[in-house]
């Protein structure tokens, strides 16, 4: 597939901006879209051509604020695995998309569309992205991590994920 075309589907789904600097979330107040952090480390692995279980949704009873977001976790043993390291559970990239951040694009993240290599924790924003990040995963996470502290300031993507409803974790009252 051509440079193009790759291009072109990540820029399909990026349509305005937030305030830099924050972790992803999509409109419904949480970061990681109200999906238990935690809970992904406890998932079983899949292989690069397997479809990865599905995320674990957090209990709007149990959120924690840290670094400009809001976590929320399915229990108390997971949150407070979270308090005691929170880096070691924090997406990659603020949870925004890895694959758009290998290609110098801050877009939007899909918690259901996840992958932990090296112990972090990373999202993408479609299926299409996905399955490219995950067909040359050390490549592109490093190609990702150069890009990460230019791209980290900048204003990042709002734009509505594919085959993602928001509405189906938890959301803030």
């Amino acid at each position: 597939m051509s440079q193009r075309l790759i291009l072109s589907a990540l820029l399909s789904f990026i349509s305005s901006s937030a305030f830099s600097g924050e972790p992803y979330d999509a409109t419904n107040g949480f970061a990681a879209s109200g999906y238990d952090i935690v809970a992904y480390f406890s998932l079983p692995r899949v292989g690069p051509e397997e479809v990865p279980p599905p995320a674990v949704a957090g209990s709007e009873a149990i959120v924690v604020q840290y670094d400009g977001g809001s976590y929320a976790f399915a229990n108390a043993k997971n949150r407070d695995a979270f308090l005691s390291d929170p880096e070691r559970y924090l997406p990659e990239y603020d949870g925004h998309c890895a694959f758009g951040t290998s290609v110098g694009v801050k877009a939007a993240g899909n918690p259901l569309l996840w992958r932990i290599d090296g112990g972090r924790l990373y999202f993408n924003g479609n299926q299409f992205v996905y399955d490219r990040f995950r067909s040359d995963i050390s490549a592109l996470m490093s190609m990702a991590d150069a890009n990460w502290p230019d791209l980290e300031s900048k204003p990042a993507s709002l734009g509505i994920l594919e085959d993602f409803d928001p509405f189906a974790a938890p959301t803030l009252d």
